[in-house]
């Protein structure tokens, strides 16, 4: 996947009213997605710093960053 759909991906999410949780380890994130009710079981992995800064610069509230200690 590259760049712009990685980005497009997450932004849908959001558009559906769903936030995100984003965990940074070894590198790189990965984004589940909080459903309200449950959260995603499978994350978007290998996620850039890029393309997470562009979605958090629409959409900063719906959004949370977590880094893990590794």
């Amino acid at each position: 996947m590259n760049e712009m759909d990685m980005v497009q991906e997450l932004l849908a999410e959001i558009d559906e009213g769903n936030t995100l949780l984003a965990t940074f380890e070894d590198g790189e994130y990965a984004v589940w997605v909080d459903y309200g009710h449950k959260t995603s079981t499978a994350p978007y992995e290998g996620v850039t710093q890029d393309e997470l800064d562009a979605v958090v610069k629409q959409f900063p509230d719906k959004v949370t960053i977590r880094h893990l200690a590794g």
